[in-house]
C-alpha cells in the first residue's frame, strides 16, 4: 500500500497549529482563548476575548472573515476608549 502524500496551505498549517497550542493550554498570545462555531464554512474558529458571554451553551458565532464581530482583547477595550 503507497502512502501518498498530503500537501496543506499555509492557511491550513497555521489553523492546524493554532488548534493545537490552543487545545492543548488554553491560551493564545498569551490570554485565555475558547472556540466559536462560524456558520459559514462550517468552521471553529479560536477566539481570545474573556468577553464573550456563557461561551458553553452557545458556541455559534461567524467570524470576522464572515462578518462577525471582530472579537475585543482585554486592554484593548471599545469603552475604555479601544486604543490602549
Amino acid at each position: 500500500m503507497a502512502s501518498e502524500l498530503v500537501k496543506f496551505s499555509q492557511e491550513q498549517v497555521d489553523a492546524i497549529v493554532i488548534a493545537a497550542v490552543v487545545q492543548a493550554t488554553g491560551m493564545m498570545n498569551g490570554q485565555p482563548a475558547h472556540w466559536h462555531q462560524c456558520p459559514e464554512g462550517p468552521h471553529v474558529w479560536f477566539c481570545p476575548s474573556p468577553y464573550c458571554e456563557d461561551v458553553a451553551a452557545d458556541r455559534s458565532r461567524a467570524c470576522v472573515n464572515h462578518g462577525g464581530d471582530k472579537p475585543i482583547i482585554k486592554g484593548k477595550e471599545p469603552w475604555r476608549g479601544g486604543n490602549r
